[in-house]
């Protein structure tokens, strides 16, 4: 992490930020590059199939993520939606756009600066898998969390 980075963590926190978002999200794989830390989540993670609300329960615990957030004063954090092909590509657009207003909305509440979020709904256009199997479009639905430090 370059040093402009890390001086804007706290002196405790001067941990490398891919160890501590994997921290902060158990189980979803965080790689980090070209740099930004990208985290990859299911989608089924944080939402319910065919809904823009959060889970309640059984989901994802974000309140370690939004600390984080809040905590890493230079962090600005973009919430990227995917959907599968099946359906029409604009409303698939429109529907992952609404679940990343969703998401950054809670990180908002949570107390993370809206100046440092953003949303985007990719919808289809932007396919890990082939959409041919279950599996494949399960892979496809996803969130990803990139954070620039």
């Amino acid at each position: 992490m370059p040093a402009a980075a890390s001086a804007s963590l706290p002196a405790p926190a001067r941990v490398r930020l891919d160890a501590r978002v994997a921290a902060a999200l158990p189980g979803v794989p965080v790689e980090a590059g070209d740099g930004v830390v990208h985290a990859r989540v299911p989608a089924r993670r944080l939402f319910a199939p065919d809904s823009t609300a959060l889970r309640s329960a059984g989901g994802l615990d974000l309140a370690p993520l939004a600390r984080l957030l809040r905590d890493c004063q230079g962090c600005a954090a973009r919430i990227v939606v995917h959907t599968d092909a099946i359906g029409p590509a604009e409303d698939n657009r429109q529907f992952a756009a609404a679940r990343a207003a969703t998401l950054v909305a809670w990180l908002q509440a949570a107390g993370v600066p809206a100046e440092r979020l953003s949303a985007h709904g990719a919808g289809e256009a932007e396919p890990v898998a082939g959409p041919d199997t279950p599996a494949s479009r399960s892979a496809n639905r996803r969130v990803e969390i990139i954070i620039r430090p």
